[in-house]
């Protein structure tokens, strides 16, 4: 009486072995739905922010909100529309990606200074841990990286970030004028 060989024995402990680790994969995948959620790191946003005030990353210049949306959803039809009631004046607009959620992104210039505002679909991202701060009925979340502030927070699906190279308080005060 011969029991199975080496290899046999072993071939089959690597299927149950691979059956295990496609179904722990699909367990996972389907609570998720599929998609996973990106993490705003704080450096990828600075880089966004210098890439969009320097023009460096592919833009297109407008004077409005509306003519931004516009240019964005045509860009791509999954783009996430920015607010109307953005503060200062509005310079240019992009897209931009982290990990899969796709960045609305509108450069303005409020008192002289040149300010970044990000909107995402909040399901596809989410604000790194840092210092919250809350203000009425909203908690904003504040952090920086290379010398570019962020302030960021979220509502109705939408998540939003606005930086630049000044003060928090300013930041705020900007998302704060800003209703998602």
């Amino acid at each position: 009486h011969h029991s199975m060989p080496m290899w046999r024995r072993f071939s089959s402990i690597f299927s149950v072995a691979a059956v295990l680790l496609i179904a722990g994969m699909l367990f996972w995948l389907v609570p998720n739905g599929g998609t996973t959620v990106a993490l705003a790191a704080p450096a990828q946003l600075a880089r966004i922010h210098t890439a969009v005030e320097q023009g460096l990353s592919p833009h297109m210049n407008v004077t409005t909100i509306e003519q931004a949306n516009r240019l964005l959803t045509a860009q791509f039809s999954g783009a996430t529309p920015m607010p109307t009631d953005i503060p200062g004046q509005v310079q240019s607009c992009c897209l931009h990606r982290i990990n899969g959620a796709v960045l609305s992104c509108v450069l303005i210039k409020q008192r002289g200074r040149l300010i970044t505002i990000s909107i995402a679909d909040a399901t596809k991202i989410q604000s790194p841990k840092g210092r919250t701060v809350t203000r009425g009925q909203r908690t904003f979340i504040l952090s920086s990286a290379d010398g570019v502030r962020m302030v960021m927070t979220r509502g109705h699906h939408r998540w939003l970030c606005v930086m630049g190279e000044t003060d928090s308080d300013t930041l705020l005060s900007i998302a704060e004028k800003i209703q998602l």
